[in-house]
């Protein structure tokens, strides 16, 4: 009997292969294929190996936090410095920033310092104190005009500075700020001392020169008195 044959297209396109089926090794007919079924659990495993670097990891761990907390429980400098570390960044810049506040405190706290030399004595070793200051004028007016009033309610127009009360003199000083308070800029009050000091300059040199004249005008009197006398007993 003669093969028939079946016609081919010319674009033929075999078919997949079939899908294979899954086998055990052993199912198989492959030469010289062992395997190793032995339960995990009775393979031996160095476990020296296998924690080494875990155990250095929370030695050094470990070792690190006990010095940290040592440092920390040994002096309050270091307890500060163990907070600043374990601190976030925004917390360190709060600090920097709280250690610049008493800096500009102190800078705010800085008062104007006396000149050198003596009031009253300008181009002479001294300065003046409208010149120092350099107030609006009604203002400087208004300054000497209340140191003359409590120079003579406080003190004795009569004596120096150096001469009077130390308790008036702090009495005066007070009262001058309560009515100028930009006085407390200026270190001690040296405004205050300065225009005391030329008022009872003023003063005590008016009251010398008023007691001098007074004891002239009385020798003149004498001396006229004891012409007169002596007229009438010639007569």
């Amino acid at each position: 009997m003669t093969p028939s044959s079946v016609p081919i297209p010319v674009w033929y396109e075999p078919a997949p292969p079939p899908t294979p089926h899954p086998l055990l090794a052993s199912e198989t007919d492959i030469p010289d294929l062992c395997f190793d079924v032995g339960p995990l659990s009775w393979a031996e495993v160095d476990m020296s190996k296998r924690s080494a670097v875990p155990n250095r990891t929370l030695k050094k761990a470990r070792a690190k936090t006990m010095a940290t907390d040592v440092l920390c429980s040994t002096t309050p400098t270091a307890n500060t410095e163990c907070r600043s570390v374990t601190d976030s960044d925004s917390d360190s810049t709060d600090s920097s920033s709280n250690e610049s506040e008493p800096e500009s405190q102190e800078d705010a706290d800085m008062k104007i310092p006396k000149p050198s030399g003596e009031v009253g004595r300008p181009g002479r070793g001294g300065y003046s104190l409208e010149q120092v200051l350099s107030w609006n004028p009604r203002r400087m007016s208004e300054f000497k005009k209340l140191i003359n009033k409590l120079v003579g309610e406080c003190l004795d127009p009569t004596r120096s500075v150096s001469s009077q009360s130390l308790s008036r003199v702090a009495s005066l000083r007070d009262k001058a700020l309560n009515k100028f308070p930009e006085l407390d800029q200026y270190e001690n009050l040296w405004p205050v001392t300065d225009a005391v000091k030329q008022r009872l300059k003023y003063t005590s040199s008016k009251a010398r020169k008023h007691a001098h004249d007074a004891v002239a005008a009385e020798a003149v009197n004498r001396k006229s008195g004891k012409k007169l006398r002596s007229r009438r007993l010639q007569d």
